[in-house]
């Protein structure tokens, strides 16, 4: 079963003062809110409010550990706008990238290649 939620219920935006930032002063100002959290590296923040952030390497906590720094991240950005998200980056399974890759060879100089 999906759950869908509440389609009335009004979802809450950011304030006006983030929709109006540059896509670099929002990231400027997320890892200003991260100091104390070097485990954690900003890689993209939106206009709409969600934050992606992904672990550095070398960090060296369990899953728990993350997850509970994650939910405190959270709560702290919160604070600064409730409407502002947390999301990890995903991270892709790399043999499974392997196999559907394999065989096929990117010709130098094919359209999009060079963009």
């Amino acid at each position: 079963m999906i759950m869908i939620g509440d389609p009335y219920t009004e979802t809450p935006r950011p304030g006006i003062k983030w929709r109006e930032m540059s896509k670099d002063d929002r990231i400027q100002n997320v890892r200003d809110w991260f100091v104390t959290c070097p485990q954690l590296e900003v890689i993209s923040a939106y206009f709409d409010g969600r934050i992606v952030v992904k672990i550095r390497e070398g960090s060296e906590m369990n899953t728990r550990e993350y997850g509970w720094l994650i939910r405190k991240m959270e709560v702290d950005v919160m604070k600064h706008d409730p409407a502002l998200r947390l999301y990890l980056e995903t991270s892709g399974d790399i043999n499974a990238l392997r196999r559907i890759t394999r065989g096929i060879d990117v010709l130098e100089g094919f359209a999009g290649v060079d963009d």
